[in-house]
């Protein structure tokens, strides 16, 4: 029914569902981890690493990448894991390239291969989890799917808008800050996870 009463009352539903609620802002935050990186791009090339106008390739090449690779290896194992397990590998994964990412921050001067190879890392993450975080936001609500997926898309969108405006300004001055930034961000994905309701609830 596309009856306004109707449409109102399912996405209710989707703001008092804890499971749901739980999935859709774990994908919000890793996938603001990211976007830190993509709306800080410019100073990424042009302050940290010194680079020009033609080398942004650089940066989205490996990026984009990773998320191909993690999206294979997220077909691959479909057929014989279970979604929570891949979505397990899929964290692990964002969190060894965030903390690889703030340990070179913090310890290294910014470098080109320091710098990318951990967001490869991280975005092949994403790239895994994708798939399994969708399936498991949109079981919540099989008969409103379609909801669930805008609910979850305006959430996702919400979040980068967050992060661009208010998040990038204050922590771009330094490579540190951006990593800590995205660390707090994968911090607040895995605890989210580990207290995600199960699916009965």
């Amino acid at each position: 029914s596309f009856h306004p009463a109707h449409v109102a009352k399912v996405y209710g539903r989707t703001l008092t569902h804890r499971r749901f609620l739980s999935l859709i802002f774990i994908v919000a935050c890793y996938f603001g981890g990211m976007f830190l990186y993509i709306a800080s791009a410019p100073t990424v090339i042009f302050d940290y690493l010194h680079l020009n106008s033609d080398d942004f390739g650089m940066m989205f090449v490996p990026m984009v990448t990773g998320m191909i690779c993690g999206a294979w290896v997220s077909g691959r194992l479909a057929h014989s894991w279970h979604v929570e397990r891949t979505i397990k590998l899929a964290l692990t994964l964002m969190t060894i390239g965030t903390v690889l990412n703030a340990a070179q921050a913090l310890l290294l001067p910014p470098m080109l291969i320091t710098t990318i190879a951990p967001l490869m890392f991280y975005t092949c993450g994403i790239g895994i989890a994708m798939p399994a975080m969708t399936v498991l936001s949109l079981d919540c609500f099989p008969h409103n799917r379609g909801t669930a997926s805008a609910m979850q898309g305006f959430i996702q969108m919400l979040g980068n808008a967050l992060i661009s405006s208010i998040a990038v300004p204050l922590l771009s001055f330094h490579p540190a800050h951006l990593a800590l930034g995205q660390l707090t961000l994968i911090a607040i994905a895995l605890l989210l996870w580990y207290r995600t309701p199960p699916a009965s609830q």
